[in-house]
């Protein structure tokens, strides 16, 4: 998404969220205020839920399968669409695939938290230029993206 910044810092890199301007304290009376349709949750999309840290796991891993694909993931409306998903993308890594599937699950209480999504993202080194990225990594070649959300 456009309000995901990404910063070089040598080899590695660090990404961070910016244009906070729709965001708030999160309180029991928090409405969800807006949101681009493609990475929200559909818990809070469809009116069921406010916003809550099991929906920001949905939209990484929604981001996740952008940054696998290098395309933007396509909407769904049901629970077995992420299957469908994970079935048209054989080149990436098993670990990678059931990452994705795990934060897009459609029950947010079966989705892991963040904490544990840090545990299970893969490394690998960075690209040496941004005109060298890969169109799609190799199995096993998978960027460092714990090492930028915790330097963020």
């Amino acid at each position: 998404p456009s309000n995901v910044l990404v910063e070089r810092l040598g080899e590695a890199m660090r990404a961070k969220l910016a244009d906070f301007g729709l965001s708030r304290l999160m309180t029991r009376r928090a409405k969800p205020l807006g949101g681009t349709r493609m990475w929200v949750a559909p818990e809070v999309l469809l009116g069921r839920a406010t916003p809550a840290p099991s929906s920001d796991v949905f939209s990484f891993g929604r981001m996740f399968y952008m940054i696998l694909n290098t395309s933007l993931p396509p909407e769904y409306t049901s629970a077995s669409q992420p299957e469908r998903l994970l079935e048209s993308r054989p080149s990436a890594t098993d670990v990678c695939m059931q990452l994705f599937e795990a934060c897009t699950r459609w029950d947010p209480e079966e989705r892991p938290t963040i904490q544990e999504v840090l545990c299970r993202l893969p490394s690998s080194p960075s690209p040496t230029a941004a005109s060298s990225w890969p169109q799609q990594p190799e199995p096993g070649q998978e960027q460092s993206l714990q090492d930028a959300i915790h330097a963020a």
